[in-house]
């Protein structure tokens, strides 16, 4: 038994240990190289199982990765997880081999290991690790370092960006579903990444080298959707003078991804139930099944059970879509993060541009931490690219953003104005309870910043507290309703209740 202690070195933060059974001392460098990269993690070593489990029995381990060169050795694999959970282990599971077998890595599955993954996939390797551990490796992290200070960005061509917050946590959900072939249910406001979460999730999973497809639904007539779906025959309707292969039969055993659901004709929706139920459909004018062989994801902008409810869409076709969902919070929940992805987005644009990365003044930011955002990161990124192309200094400036911004930056600073007025008094006790409270938020700093951050930060704080106390109102005062309305979570409503002393503590 060899057993070495690779990579740290992070400080007093929360680590995170991985154990690595392997006998290759290649594919060791490999792993420790990957541990570097995630950071917050050590990597312990171990040739063979005996030894590994006598560790994970006596330490607390946040991931094992167990490397068989065989991929046909499944009893191995099934002994070591019976082991793992004999020694009371909690640690996730991931089997690398040097030969992919899809039908043996759905038996991996089914035992319970958290993927299957080939020796040479460093890159899927690497995203597992990260997010399988981010849990332990944040535990505690408010303490030393605030949430939200570093930006991870994932998938091979890199379209997916997120912080250490609960996006975070949502990935680590979304690492162990893409491998499986559950339904899923994305739902997140216009502009949030839920095309990209959805490729995402496809590169993920076994069916990354197939075509992964996505069907507009809102921008399909009622009469062309269910064609576009599932193609129709020659001879089916007017125009259709040769047979069409539909997205179902394009899509293969790939991914098919109908974004904006809610759209879908009566029609068309109960087509859709029969093809995700039975897995067969038949195109438009045949007779003829054919096989449903795709994932399906739908992604939605509405609350589907309300959409239940008013009977505009299937409850059926909904339990059915909604195995898995996964939702992506807007960006006004993620404000934390957007400091990082303008500066990001600022990096990226300017390379594009051929020009040098200019930097964001102290009042460009407490714009961008303050606005709405109602386009969520799409928004953002159009706004910084706004503000990228017309800056003419070495900074980007309030002038340089779209008329919006620069609209609430004015609006901002005339109500500031007008509440230090020494005649005027806060428009409610709420209001001044809420200012008081987001004074002391450290997410958007100390004593340090300008006085424009201060104006900015206290304007969108009273709308935010105007929006809730409406929401509120229009709901009589029915949390969960007035969540709903919100975008957020009944939890969240009741913490920012509590924040902004708009309810008291007990």
């Amino acid at each position: 038994m060899v057993s070495t202690l690779v990579g740290t070195g992070h400080g007093p933060m929360h680590v995170a240990s991985t154990l690595l059974i392997t006998q290759e001392p290649s594919f060791s460098d490999s792993v420790a190289g990957i541990v570097n990269q995630v950071g917050r993690c050590e990597l312990e070593v171990h040739t063979d199982v005996d030894s590994a489990i006598q560790h994970l029995a006596d330490n607390r381990i946040g991931l094992l990765i167990a490397h068989f060169a065989d991929a046909g050795d499944e009893s191995a694999v099934a002994a070591l997880i019976q082991e793992v959970a004999a020694v009371g282990g909690e640690a996730a599971t991931i089997v690398v081999c040097d030969r992919y077998d899809p039908e043996i890595a759905l038996r991996m599955f089914r035992l319970g290991v958290a993927d299957y993954v080939k020796s040479t996939d460093l890159s899927r390797l690497r995203f597992l690790a990260d997010v399988l551990t981010v849990r332990l490796r944040f535990q505690g992290a408010e303490t030393a370092e605030p949430v939200g200070t570093q930006l991870k960005q994932v998938s091979e061509d890199g379209t997916f960006l997120f912080g250490d917050g609960q996006m975070a946590e949502t990935m680590q959900k979304v690492s162990l579903v893409a491998a499986q072939d559950s339904n899923i249910l994305l739902t997140g406001e216009t502009g949030t990444g839920k095309t990209r979460l959805a490729r995402l999730i496809h590169e993920l999973s076994g069916r990354r080298n197939q075509p992964f497809l996505v069907v507009n639904c809102a921008t399909l007539s009622a009469g062309l959707i269910e064609s576009e779906l599932f193609g129709h025959s020659r001879g089916a309707f007017t125009g259709a003078d040769q047979e069409r292969n539909g997205k179902f039969k394009e899509a293969g055993q790939g991914t098919l991804l109908l974004d904006d659901i809610d759209t879908l004709s009566a029609s068309a929706q109960a087509k859709l139930l029969r093809a995700v139920d039975e897995r067969v459909y038949e195109p438009v004018g045949s007779n003829a099944s054919h096989p449903v062989e795709a994932r399906v994801i739908a992604a939605t902008n509405r609350i589907l059970p309300d959409e239940v409810a008013a009977g505009r869409f299937r409850a059926d076709l909904f339990y059915r879509l909604n195995v898995m969902q996964f939702r992506l919070p807007p960006l006004r929940e993620r404000r934390a993060e957007i400091r990082l992805l303008a500066e990001h987005f600022a990096t990226e644009i300017s390379i594009r541009l051929g020009r040098a990365v200019p930097k964001f003044s102290d009042q460009t930011f407490a714009c961008l931490e303050g606005y709405e955002w109602s386009g969520n990161i799409r928004e953002l990124r159009n706004a910084v690219e706004c503000g990228v192309t017309l800056a003419t200094a070495a900074e980007v400036r309030v002038g340089d953003l779209p008329e919006p911004i620069q609209r609430f930056a004015d609006e901002a600073a005339s109500a500031s104005s007008a509440t230090e007025s020494p005649a005027t008094e806060p428009a409610d006790q709420s209001s001044a309870h809420e200012i008081e409270h987001f004074e002391q938020d450290s997410s958007f700093g100390t004593s340090g910043r300008s006085t424009s951050l201060s104006v900015l930060a206290k304007a969108r704080v009273q709308a935010e507290v105007r929006r809730i106390l409406e929401a509120l109102d229009k709901h009589n005062n029915n949390r969960s309703r007035a969540a709903r309305e919100l975008g957020i979570s009944r939890v969240a409503l009741y913490k920012k209740l509590h924040k902004f002393g708009l309810i008291e503590s007990t």
